[in-house]
């Protein structure tokens, strides 16, 4: 999740900022492995969260496991089983016992676990249930050694949080940093949403959402922090975006402000009416187009639901300007959708269509290029092509990309570069 501690050292929490060498019981070995998992100060290892929670309250029964569920249990080790010599695809394999029988654990390519392992230990595992040979088994499982010292309420008789750890740091040692951590510094974060807002909107305070995080109490503490942590993701991400937005409204652009005959007379055409929301958002793209600024929308909505006409919509209007308009889409298929569609629409109004893919080559690739950048094509429909050396326009204004998501920022800035 995004950060709130971004005010300079001076006036940060004491301790925030340490390295997570310089924390008592790290030092340089254990710091090196923390770094494998970017990990290198305190603020850092608060924000690590857990990928899941194992409830240690109630784990399954060796008795009650069922093939083809996910389940948690817990046994001791009564036999190893490694692969014989030579036979490097064999699994590494145990059995365990608890009170009401046995199960076999295997790993594929785990070698070392013959030096992990012994007869006696306890082992915490999570994964899915199998059948072999008439036997219950777990491949592949998750587990853990359970080692019985001060630190236990930690790592039993709880929801347990299970991080992505590393080679040489199991989760036993990772949790219970993290837990010294949480408790010595979470409290000392600097909460970036004020109380009225929190309260407004139903939410904890950030110390006490990544306390519930990493160890909740009960599974909806859990699931209030998760919802505390995603609201602050995306408020960061809407605070960037009303930056972009504001530095693109004082940036200049070209004011599209024509009569509006071309859109009137497509309209006129279409054998529908456009609906409320169709309505609503071709009036917001017109004034957006008839401002002295660059226009950024995302048109969203459901296929089907009338996108195509609202965007034909804007390039009559930019034509009616005096300028030009390109479509992209990511695929040929697609693109020819495309032309198909925008030309049965502006085809009535004397407007020119053209398809540029990687498929139009030749003397009609060489025939369409002259037309664009001689200004002849109202509205060129192509795939990345578009964006290619060569491609020029004589006054492009309109760009409408489909599926944008699928375009890089590079391609989609190359493509507003050619206006």
């Amino acid at each position: 999740m995004a950060r709130p501690d971004s005010a300079p050292a001076a006036t940060a929490p004491e301790g925030l900022h340490t390295a997570l060498q310089f924390v008592k019981g790290v030092g340089p070995a254990r710091a090196r492995q923390l770094r494998r998992l970017e990990l290198e100060t305190v603020e850092d290892a608060l924000f690590f969260l857990p990928y899941r929670h194992e409830d240690r309250t109630r784990l399954t029964s060796f008795r009650s496991l069922v093939p083809g569920e996910t389940h948690s249990c817990a046994g001791v080790i009564v036999s190893l089983s490694p692969p014989p010599r030579g036979r490097r695809g064999a699994p590494f394999a145990v059995v365990l016992r608890d009170a009401t029988g046995y199960v076999t654990a295997s790993w594929f390519h785990a070698p070392y676990l013959e030096r992990v392992f012994a007869r006696g230990q306890r082992l915490v595992l999570h994964g899915k249930v199998g059948r072999f040979r008439g036997s219950v088994t777990l491949q592949h499982p998750d587990f853990e050694i359970v080692e019985s010292d001060d630190d236990d309420r930690i790592h039993w008789g709880r929801l347990v949080p299970v991080y992505h750890a590393t080679e040489g740091l199991g989760q036993r040692p990772l949790r219970t940093l993290l837990w010294r951590l949480v408790e010595a510094h979470a409290a000392s974060l600097v909460d970036p949403l004020p109380e009225p807002v929190r309260a407004r909107r139903a939410l904890p305070a950030l110390g006490e959402s990544l306390r519930s995080a990493h160890f909740p109490e009960t599974e909806p503490a859990a699931a209030t922090a998760r919802r505390r942590l995603a609201f602050d993701d995306f408020l960061v991400l809407q605070l960037g975006l009303g930056i972009l937005r504001a530095r693109t409204t004082r940036a200049r652009g070209i004011a599209m402000n024509p009569r509006g005959q071309l859109g009137e007379r497509l309209r006129a055409t279409l054998p529908f009416a456009l609906t409320r929301a169709q309505e609503r958002v071709w009036g917001e793209i017109r004034t957006d187009m008839a401002s002295p600024h660059p226009m950024h929308r995302l048109l969203q909505g459901d296929v089907g639901s009338g996108k195509t006409v609202v965007a034909a919509l804007a390039v009559a209007t930019a034509v009616e300007a005096g300028y030009q308009a390109a479509v992209m889409a990511p695929t040929e298929i697609l693109a020819e959708q495309h032309l198909l569609t925008f030309g049965q629409l502006l085809a009535p109004l004397g407007l020119p269509v053209a398809l540029l893919t990687s498929a139009v080559t030749g003397r009609q690739r060489a025939a369409r290029l002259r037309a664009a950048v001689a200004g002849e094509l109202a509205c060129v429909v192509g795939t990345h092509a578009l964006v290619q050396e060569g491609v020029e326009f004589r006054r492009l204004g309109l760009t409408v990309v489909d599926e944008q998501h699928r375009f890089g920022v590079e391609q989609r800035a190359r493509l507003r570069a050619k206006g």
